[in-house]
């Protein structure tokens, strides 16, 4: 599985290295749906793009498809900081860096990959070959429930609201009878909402590319 995640993310990263067009709000690149553990809540991941102001995580507010779930905030402390150093040591021969937003401020045209709780089990996930800066937040969520629904039939919507001076709203609806069903499902989106359904693996970064992500 790590060979596969290493050829898929070092390909995925070679292309995702400019945004096609500047977005005021965030964009939603992805959601890995169907994570690759029993602890769904806490290993699911969402890629986004931010706009073209400087992004508080403070202003952030998710409202997750599992309406159950509650959004509790970015968390950033010194659990989080080991699992970054640990994704940061599978970055290989090339200049990319994954950081956490210095005092919680991510800069405007950024790549941002929110997983949704501060315990993911990072262990399979290579960056190799990654050449940009890929900006890391962790949701303070503990459970173990998923945030999405990733069986049965029906459109789920992802609303992502950004309070504060540069307020907007940024929403994605997919059909969760469309995902594969297995480990590693989730969807891609391109700029208009148009998603693609992909067994995309256990590293979000696998799978079919979104035509958002320009060489």
């Amino acid at each position: 599985m790590k060979n596969i995640l290493r050829v898929f993310i070092a390909s995925s990263f070679a292309l995702f290295t400019t945004i096609s067009e500047a977005q005021t709000c965030i964009e939603v690149d992805g959601i890995l749906v169907d994570a690759c553990t029993a602890d769904e809540g806490l290993n699911e991941q969402v890629l986004f793009r931010t706009g073209t102001a400087p992004l508080n995580v403070s202003d952030l507010q998710f409202t997750w498809p599992n309406t159950s779930n509650t959004w509790q905030g970015i968390c950033q402390d010194a659990g989080t900081a080991a699992k970054v150093n640990q994704l940061s040591a599978t970055i290989t021969n090339s200049c990319g860096s994954v950081v956490e937003p210095s005092g919680g401020i991510i800069p405007a045209d950024s790549k941002v990959l929110l997983f949704t709780s501060v315990n993911p089990d990072v262990s399979g996930i290579t960056l190799e070959g990654l050449t940009d800066v890929l900006y890391v937040i962790f949701h303070c969520g503990a459970t173990t429930v998923g945030n999405f629904a990733n069986s049965g039939s029906g459109n789920r919507t992802l609303t992502i609201n950004v309070t504060g001076a540069n307020a907007c709203t940024e929403e994605v609806t997919y059909d969760r009878a469309l995902l594969a069903g297995q480990n590693g499902a989730g969807v891609l989106f391109e700029d208009n909402g148009q998603a693609t359904y992909s067994v995309i693996g256990c590293s979000f970064f696998t799978g079919a590319l979104s035509a958002a992500w320009t060489s």
